[in-house]
């Protein structure tokens, strides 16, 4: 598996034959069986501080299950999770998971819900929400409930409380796929742009192959019985505007090798 290194501008280059020296998250020969079959692996994957990779394939291949076991929220029956260098086996504050749903508490406020992860004292936590609120744009929405906001004001909210305890890794399963496009589009600006700010290692899955091409520096393909990752394609950095580089012709070539290795149905 090929490798990233991030130098001191915080940019990523294709480093060879050589294990970094920044890894965040490694998956070593994780596998799951499910009824005594073998659904998952073993498969593995480096990831380094400052990464985003992201994972495509079929529907039910196992790409949420893998992102599970990444989290600690199931056990692997083979292999071990380490971040940082050291294995992790339960969830913790190092990283944090974020789905389609928000999973925003519905009793607690947008500013209870950004501060609710904060250990900081009280005045710090205000301050740092309202940090959050300006960066995600719903500074005059602090004192509402997740239930008075728009499916896309949820999730901005959500990336707000994940990115405010500075999380060293993010593991995103499909956190916009119940989105509508051109809410999707401006999330994805989002999550680049809030990204930028302190370059937590990130895996996403989703099934949009557009959307792994525009935010990854990576894509892997997990496909196969057991799911195995069949493809990984290296990508460029992320230059210019993202609407732009959406309707570039490069991006149409590397969606369609992307695609060529996926099911011929619908995902």
């Amino acid at each position: 598996m090929s490798n990233l290194s991030v130098d001191d501008q915080g940019l990523a280059h294709h480093v060879e034959g050589k294990k970094a020296e920044v890894e965040a998250l490694r998956l070593d020969g994780i596998g799951k069986t499910f009824s005594s079959d073998v659904a998952i692996g073993p498969i593995s994957l480096s990831v380094n501080k400052g990464e985003i990779v992201a994972i495509v394939g079929g529907t039910g291949v196992g790409k949420s299950t893998v992102m599970r076991m990444a989290a600690g929220l199931i056990q692997s029956d083979t292999g071990s999770v380490h971040l940082n260098g050291h294995q992790a086996a339960d969830p913790g504050p190092e990283r944090v998971y974020l789905a389609q749903n928000a999973g925003l508490f519905p009793w607690l406020t947008v500013s209870e819900n950004i501060a609710f992860g904060l250990t900081c004292g009280e005045a710090e936590k205000r301050q740092a929400v309202s940090v959050w609120l300006e960066r995600i744009y719903l500074k005059d929405k602090g004192d509402f409930y997740p239930r008075m906001l728009s499916g896309g004001m949820r999730q901005r909210v959500a990336l707000a409380r994940a990115l405010a305890v500075d999380p060293p890794i993010m593991l995103l399963d499909e956190p916009f796929a119940a989105l509508d496009t051109r809410t999707k589009h401006s999330m994805q600006r989002l999550l680049l742009d809030l990204w930028d700010k302190t370059r937590p290692a990130i895996v996403l899955v989703t099934h949009d192959v557009e959307e792994a091409v525009l935010l990854a520096d990576r894509v892997l393909v997990l496909k196969g019985i057991p799911a195995q990752f069949a493809e990984e394609t290296i990508l460029p950095a992320r230059l210019g505007d993202l609407d732009a580089r959406r309707l570039a012709d490069e991006t149409l070539e590397r969606r369609r090798h992307i695609e060529s290795f996926l099911p011929a149905v619908a995902y």
